[in-house]
């Protein structure tokens, strides 16, 4: 019971977090607070792990590095996908990269779900547009700052909830293949390869053929440093 709670203070205090790397990203506008590096220089001043929160930072990090937000686009939010794989791998005491590899990915896969619940947000914001015009004109309706309030509110919500969800069931997921004996531990798994892999974001965030060109060579470089033949 004890480690049941202990696992969800930890999942609310993360919840926590996520909310605040949200109104960053989509309330407030406070650049660079909600990305994975932020994060993981947070996490590590307070845990002192910082192999692990490095390691995961820079991953997420440079696996989101091409998307931008930018008019109707809403690009995943890398900020969640280390805040549910560092505390996840922590729990489970996954600290190699083949160990952490599944866990990372479930959360990718998080972030690009609250991506999904970001856009049906402003969606349903679409309907405040019209009380708050009448507001504006005198009439009945919603003022713009009690609009961007409740806005606030909803997206704080949403956020807590989307985390809460996506933390326990990933948990549960881990702990079933883990009961089963069917945890896949990658052995030929390495960090580089997981950086090399993450790599691919940077590569399509230079939008550029000549650095696209001289970033695929300096790729197969590392790739036959890190796979040497013999």
């Amino acid at each position: 019971m004890n480690c049941f709670f202990e696992f969800l203070m930890t999942g609310s205090l993360y919840a926590f977090f996520f909310v605040l790397a949200g109104a960053a990203r989509s309330t407030c506008i406070i650049g660079l607070l909600d990305r994975p590096l932020f994060l993981a220089l947070v996490a590590g001043s307070c845990t002192a792990d910082w192999s692990l929160t490095l390691s995961l930072g820079i991953i997420t990090e440079l696996c989101w590095l091409d998307v931008i937000e930018l008019g109707s686009v809403v690009p995943p939010y890398a900020g969640l996908s280390f805040l549910l794989a560092y505390p996840l791998c922590r729990h489970f005491a996954l600290h190699n990269a083949g160990q952490v590899f599944l866990p990372l990915l479930f959360s990718l896969f998080a972030a690009c779900l609250a991506a999904r619940c970001e856009r049906y947000h402003r969606s349903v914001l679409n309907g405040a547009i019209a009380p708050v015009t009448k507001a504006c004109f005198g009439g009945r309706g919603v003022s713009p700052g009690k609009a961007v309030v409740m806005s606030g509110l909803r997206r704080a919500t949403e956020q807590a909830f989307i985390y809460i969800v996506s933390y326990i069931l990933i948990a549960a997921g881990l702990s079933v293949l883990m009961e089963q004996d069917a945890f896949p531990v990658l052995d030929g798994m390495t960090w580089p390869v997981l950086y090399t892999m993450a790599l691919l974001g940077a590569l399509l965030s230079l939008r550029t053929r000549q650095a696209c060109v001289v970033l695929a060579g300096a790729l197969v470089f590392l790739s036959l440093l890190i796979f040497p033949h013999g």
